[in-house]
């Protein structure tokens, strides 16, 4: 349809080279040519595309400065006896940002968990009758005080979890992917070029270094010095402790330093969100779980719900999905509906009375319930149990040993060991501590150690005094055989099951009886053994007793 406009509706307000005028468009006509644009478009058009016929006819845009306006749309709404203004999905339309950001609030009441982005602007409109201008999806983001957008993270890696349930985990980022490549090529360099110039020859608290993790270098810092030949550090895109000599540690390349120095620590500090331990303490069997399911699990996946900043520490409050992000994938969900986080402590005592070496028996009644972990089963004749409450002093323990024996390595002499005698004994480059079961002649000794249940074969020049300070804590191996059980030889396929059913987990021992042994043996600390019934409280539905299913087998 064609479009006339009057002279006289126009203003003259200038000439160029004397000759040609200059005529600028009063409101009135202005509204004329929006009427005959909108006439031609039945069906509508949207505000974008009224600019650019408007610009097509008059050969400028809309004047909204002269006209008083800050934008098309605010102009328009002045003007509803010319325009009527319907708000449709996908195209531009009035936007104020205040009374948006208020309806946004009534509907995260009302949907208080949240709600995935791709169902906001249907529920929006279901709420309100009124579509959602598309340009709110792109500032939720910014809008902190209304809402976080959650962003699900994928390949996500879990580096550590800690006895109170909080994880640390690495997000993918263009920080992490450069550190990957930086640290690829110190890895080649230092193991292509190791000269003395590589080593830590100052160590010092805050020390920035690399160190060994998983077989290759990665960052380290020093955070306590023992001496000058042992130290902690912390590698700080695992935070993962770990206590090495100061001969392990390696000074960052020059070439490296700046930019490896510059990238943030890859470890962030994780609560899972809305997953509450009664009392705040995590059970043993909770942690077991967790850590089986998370640490170094294969397409794990993160969606941060808030960040929590307090005295400089930052907690991200996340949901962590295994496999897939689908509910059935939820470790929150899995953790919440599980048993794990609200039985009750069982009750137990010490095993063994610090500073002595007194029989296990005598602190224990039979129906009395132990929380335990299983760390070596043979089969349901012999497993080997450690007081799951004690782990924490074992692990203290251990690392004291590792810092006291490291330092006395060098000036240390042969020891003249019998049988029987408790000792200190290194093995597998830690210390532990042991009883000799065999002076052999050939210049090993056969120990059996007293917290783990193994029996090894060790040199006599590893072997040394176990000091008083180390005999404080009870020895944590004890011997056990299953309760409920009468079949004393068990088949492969017997012994299978049962390994896969109890070793390396926490479990729940009930005590049945304890079992005397000959004088002549006593001494003897891995001859002691408790029968027990060994309860898996993990599952969902009922604690399953294992010797229900080892009966199965007999």
């Amino acid at each position: 349809m064609g479009i006339g406009m009057e002279v006289s509706n126009f203003r003259q307000i200038g000439t160029l080279d004397g000759s040609e005028k200059i005529f600028v468009m009063d409101k009135e006509s202005i509204e004329k040519v929006l009427r005959a644009v909108l006439q031609s478009c039945k069906s509508g058009i949207s505000i974008r595309s009224l600019q650019s016929e408007f610009h097509s006819l008059c050969g400028e845009n809309i004047p909204l400065r002269r006209l008083g306006f800050q934008t098309l749309e605010d102009y328009l709404k002045s003007i509803p006896s010319v325009v009527k203004l319907e708000y449709r999905m996908g195209e531009s339309s009035p936007y104020v940002e205040a009374e948006v950001q208020n309806k946004i609030k009534q509907l995260l009441k009302k949907y208080c968990c949240g709600l995935w982005m791709s169902k906001l602007s249907g529920v929006y409109k279901e709420m309100f009758q009124q579509e959602l201008h598309p340009q709110v999806l792109t500032d939720l983001q910014k809008w902190t005080d209304v809402c976080i957008v959650n962003v699900l993270y994928q390949d996500v890696c879990v580096s550590n979890v800690c006895p109170d349930g909080t994880l640390y985990c690495q997000l993918p980022s263009p920080d992490s992917l450069r550190l990957a490549k930086i640290l690829e090529e110190i890895n080649a360099s230092v193991v292509s070029q190791m000269t003395t110039a590589s080593l830590v020859s100052k160590p010092f608290i805050g020390k920035f270094c690399l160190a060994r993790f998983k077989e290759k270098w990665a960052r380290a810092e020093i955070s306590r010095m023992f001496g000058e030949r042992v130290m902690e550090v912390l590698f700080i895109d695992f935070a993962v402790p770990a206590t090495v000599k100061l001969t392990d540690l390696r000074e960052v390349p020059p070439q490296s330093l700046k930019e490896c120095a510059f990238i943030p620590p890859q470890a962030v500090k994780c609560r899972l969100a809305d997953v509450e331990a009664p009392g705040g303490d995590w059970s043993p069997e909770a942690i077991v779980w967790l850590k089986e399911k998370v640490l170094e699990a294969e397409c794990c996946k993160v969606k941060i719900l808030k960040l929590d900043e307090s005295k400089g520490d930052r907690v991200a409050h996340i949901h962590l999905f295994v496999g897939g992000d689908g509910p059935q994938n939820s470790i929150n969900l899995q953790l919440v509906q599980s048993k794990l986080l609200q039985r009750a402590p069982s009750s137990r005592g010490s095993l063994i009375d610090a500073g002595t070496q007194i029989n296990v028996f005598s602190c224990l009644q039979p129906g009395q319930n132990m929380d335990v972990f299983v760390v070596v089963a043979c089969h349901p004749g012999y497993f080997v149990m450690q007081p799951w409450r004690d782990m924490d002093k074992l692990e203290s323990l251990m690392w004291r040993m590792f810092i006291y024996y490291s330092q006395k390595e060098e000036s240390s002499t042969l020891m003249n060991v019998q049988k029987g005698d408790v000792c200190a004994a290194k093995i597998n480059q830690q210390w532990h501590r042991v009883q000799v079961k065999r002076v052999l002649a050939n210049g090993f000794v056969s120990v059996y150690e007293l917290d783990y249940g193994q029996q090894e074969l060790v040199p006599k020049s590893l072997i040394q005094p176990l000091v008083e300070p180390f005999r404080q804590l009870s020895f944590q191996a004890v011997p056990a055989q299953l309760a409920g059980v009468t079949q004393c030889q068990w088949s492969p396929a017997a012994c299978m099951l049962f390994r896969n059913r109890v070793e390396q987990r926490a479990l729940v021992a009930q005590v049945e009886s304890f079992q005397d042994v000959a004088e002549e043996v006593k001494d003897d600390l891995w001859r002691r053994k408790l029968t027990v019934y060994l309860v898996d409280t993990t599952l969902e539905d009922e604690d399953l007793w294992i010797h229900c299913i080892m009966a199965e087998m007999e």
